[in-house]
């Protein structure tokens, strides 16, 4: 930014806040951000994308997002020409969902029970091309469902108390920010 002549503080600020993982305070912390009036609002994830778009109509909403069709879910008409407040980079998470089924078959032809850890607050499509891939190649899936961080830990332990072949898990940023807990 200093190259193209802006100053930090003077032309330009920056507030970062983060809901660590815990999409429930999102919806409060996106309110506080659009409340300060900024010129633009940059989020990443689809439950921190959802909060936004809740809390303003009129700010500029720019996503990275690893797990929303925008198209599909509603949040913008179609790609070329959005028609809201949204833009950003959204990559077709649930095709790359599907393929972790091809892997766990080529790295463990023997395998057949699969857990699938999955974030509820990241929609439905990476969830539905899992299963879908995961019956295509013949695994039996149990799917773990979280919603935060508080239930991270039980479902990871419950889903490994059945001693399952493989843990494939879908992406989301409370899993990112949680990986480090699965054993393995």
């Amino acid at each position: 930014m200093r190259e193209l002549g802006f100053v930090e503080g003077q032309d330009v600020a920056f507030a970062f806040r983060s809901a660590d993982g815990n999409p429930r305070d999102l919806p409060g912390l996106a309110r506080h951000l659009a409340s300060l009036k900024p010129v633009v609002l940059f989020v990443a994830g689809p439950a921190a994308l959802d909060a936004a778009v809740h809390a303003t109509s009129s700010v500029p909403i720019v996503a990275l997002d690893l797990e929303t069709d925008p198209v599909r879910s509603g949040l913008v008409r179609s790609v070329e020409h959005p028609r809201t407040n949204v833009t950003g980079l959204f990559l077709d998470q649930p095709v790359f969902a599907g393929r972790w089924f091809e892997l766990v078959k080529q790295v463990l032809p023997k395998a057949r029970h699969v857990n699938l850890l999955w974030d509820a607050s990241t929609g439905p499509w990476q969830l539905a091309a899992a299963k879908a891939a995961a019956q295509r190649q013949g695994f039996d899936i149990d799917t773990l469902v979280v919603r935060d961080e508080s239930e991270f830990e039980r479902e990871l332990a419950d889903g490994l108390r059945f001693r399952p072949d493989a843990l494939v898990l879908l992406s989301s940023p409370l899993v990112r920010a949680r990986s480090k807990q699965i054993p393995g």
